[in-house]
């Protein structure tokens, strides 16, 4: 039997009943607190109502393509949402490439400036 050493030598272990009872104590806590959290996700789930299982859809491409196709869209805003959701650079975006140890401003990148000749000890 494996009795906890702070307990055996508080005395209050003393024998396989008193184990038995922690044991059983453990379960129904574990039991009542997953029929709580059963509970609370079921009056959440209830007080919510389908606005919960609604908000996480999004849109769709087949969602986008019959906004297009109704009207609702214009090409521009159809092209530019559908390359939004699949990940892509918009049509008609300018991709800008930095030189190297420039950010995209032309501003130098941090720590990547000319020493001056005064720290380096030469002039």
């Amino acid at each position: 039997m494996i009795v906890l050493p702070a307990l055996a030598q508080s005395g209050q272990v003393q024998g396989g009943s008193s184990v038995g009872s922690i044991l059983l104590w453990s379960v129904l806590l574990m039991v009542l607190v997953f029929a709580g959290a059963f509970a609370i996700n079921a009056l959440r789930k209830w007080m919510l109502g389908d606005s919960a299982t609604d908000a996480g859809e999004g849109l769709s491409l087949h969602s986008l393509r019959e906004m297009h196709a109704s009207g609702e869209m214009s090409d521009a805003e159809f092209e530019s949402a559908k390359a939004a959701l699949l990940g892509l650079p918009a049509p008609d975006a300018e991709v800008l490439q930095a030189e190297p140890g420039f950010d995209l401003a032309g501003d130098p990148l941090p720590g990547d400036s000319e020493p001056d000749t005064e720290e380096s000890g030469t002039r």
